[in-house]
Formats: structure tokens, sequence, C-alpha cells
């Protein structure tokens, strides 16, 4: 994941490598955004390749 400062927050953008720097299989990922004094966002990414 490489994240971006801006003066609004940070924008991550993931590439789709785990934490090895594999690329990930074909499936849904869910993710979850946490951010201090605002609810966690939750949501999915579809990856086919």
């Amino acid at each position: 994941m490489h994240s971006i400062d801006t003066e609004g927050g940070v924008i991550d953008n993931w590439d789709g490598r785990n934490e090895s720097g594999s690329i990930v299989p074909n499936g849904v990922y869910f993710y979850r955004v946490d951010a201090a004094g605002i609810k966690p966002v939750f949501g999915k990414i579809l990856v086919g390749q």
C-alpha cells in the first residue's frame, strides 16, 4: 500500500500485493478504514486478473 499525504488527510493506494510483495489471488477482499473522530468505513474490492 502506498500513502500520499494531502492537506485534507491521507490517500492510500493498494497495488494488489500482499505484505510479501506477491500479487494476491482473484477474489473478494474486505477492508476497514479507521480514522479519529468518525465511525469506521467498511467496503469490499473484487480482484480479477
